[in-house]
C-alpha cells in the first residue's frame, strides 16, 4: 500500500497529499471553482519511508458527490515509461486498463526505443565512416606500392582482374647507370654502410623518375634502369631521359663514399633509342620487363662510357 496513513482515523487530505498544480488553497470553494482543471498532486512521504525514495505523483480531476456532501479524486500516476515505474515501485498492472496512462507509457516506449535505434545507428555509421577512412588510407598506401612495382595503366588492368598483353613499341628511350668502381667501394665498406649508400643514391633518382615522367624498370644491385616512352608513348621520350640523366649525375655529386666524406659517387650512363617488347613477367611477384635488342644496346653503351658523362648512340639524336 503506498499511503497506509490514509486509513488512520482524522487524518486530513493535506496530511496525505501535497497540492502542486493549481497553486490554491484546497477548500470546497477553491475544488468547485477549478473542478475543470487537472490537478496534480503527490503523496507526501511516511515516517517509514527514506529520503532516495521517490514521492507518487498523480494527476487527475476533482469530482464534487453533491448526495454525500463529498470530493472525489480520480487520478493517475504520473508515469512516462517503465523505468518511471519501477522506480514508484509499481507494476503496469497497476494502471487501470481504460487509464490512457497505460497508452502514453507504451507509446512513450516505443519512441525510446525507436530513439535508442536511432543511436545505435548512427553510431554504427559512424564507426562504418571511420573504417571507411582507414580502408581509404590503406588502399592508398597499398596502390602507392603497386604503382612502384608496375605501371600505373598495368597494374589497374592487374587489380581489375584482366590480362595484360605484351606490346610492340617502336620508338622508345632506355637509360642504364651504375657506379664506378662499385666492387672495390663493397670490399672497403661494411653491407649496411653499402646499403645505405644505395638507398640514398636510389631515393634521390626515384625522385627525378617522377620530375621527368619516365618510368623506372628496375635496379640490379648498382645498376638503375629507366626508359621513356613506356607505357604511354610520348614523342619526348628521349628528351625527358636526357634530362633525367643530367639531373641524375648532379644529384650523385651529393651522396658521398662511405668512410670517406670527402670523395662523391661517380657514375656511368648510357642510353639508346629504339624498338622495345614489353609485358609483365610472372605471377607471385610480378614484373614489367622490356626485351630486345634496344635493351642490350643501351646496357653496353652504359659499360663503355666514362664515369661522369653521358654516352649517347645515334639514334638518341635523331
Amino acid at each position: 500500500m503506498f499511503c497506509p496513513s490514509s486509513t488512520q482515523p482524522g487524518v486530513k487530505f493535506g496530511d496525505i497529499f501535497y497540492l502542486e498544480h493549481p497553486e490554491i488553497d484546497l477548500s470546497s470553494r477553491n475544488i468547485r471553482k477549478f473542478q475543470d482543471m487537472i490537478f496534480m498532486m503527490y503523496l507526501v512521504k511516511e515516517n517509514n519511508q527514506t529520503s532516495e525514495e521517490s514521492s507518487l505523483s498523480l494527476r487527475g480531476q476533482i469530482l464534487r458527490i453533491p448526495k454525500n456532501n463529498l470530493f472525489l479524486f480520480l487520478g493517475s500516476p504520473r508515469v512516462t515509461s517503465f523505468s518511471d515505474l519501477q522506480e514508484k515501485g509499481m507494476h503496469f498492472s497497476d494502471i487501470a486498463a481504460h487509464d490512457v496512462t497505460r497508452d502514453l507509457i507504451l507509446f512513450n516506449q516505443q519512441r525510446i526505443a525507436e530513439v535508442e535505434l536511432t543511436r545505435q545507428l548512427e553510431q554504427k555509421q559512424e564507426e562504418l565512416r571511420t573504417l571507411m577512412r582507414e580502408l581509404e588510407i590503406e588502399k592508398a598506401k597499398t596502390d602507392s606500392l603497386l604503382y612502384s612495382m608496375l605501371p600505373k595503366q598495368v597494374a589497374n588492368l592487374l587489380r581489375e582482374g584482366k590480362t595484360v598483353h605484351a606490346g610492340e613499341y617502336n620508338e622508345v628511350t632506355i637509360l642504364f647507370s651504375d657506379v664506378v668502381k662499385f666492387t672495390d667501394i663493397c670490399s672497403r665498406c661494411k653491407p649496411l654502410q653499402i646499403v645505405h649508400l644505395l638507398n640514398e643514391m636510389y631515393t634521390k633518382f626515384d625522385k627525378l623518375t617522377t620530375v621527368h615522367d619516365v618510368y623506372k624498370v628496375e635496379t640490379i644491385g648498382d645498376a638503375y634502369m629507366v626508359v621513356g616512352g613506356i607505357p604511354v608513348p610520348t614523342e619526348l621520350h628521349a628528351t625527358n631521359i636526357c634530362k633525367f640523366a643530367l639531373d641524375q649525375i648532379e644529384a650523385v655529386a651529393d651522396v658521398k663514399t662511405p668512410n670517406c666524406s670527402d670523395e662523391s659517387i661517380k657514375i656511368r650512363v648510357g642510353i639508346h633509342s629504339g624498338p622495345v617488347v614489353a609485358g609483365v613477367v610472372g605471377l607471385k611477384m610480378p614484373r614489367y620487363c622490356l626485351f630486345g635488342d634496344t635493351v642490350n644496346t643501351a646496357s653496353r653503351m652504359e659499360s663503355h662510357g666514362v664515369q661522369g658523362r653521358i654516352h649517347l648512340s645515334e639514334n638518341v639524336l635523331r
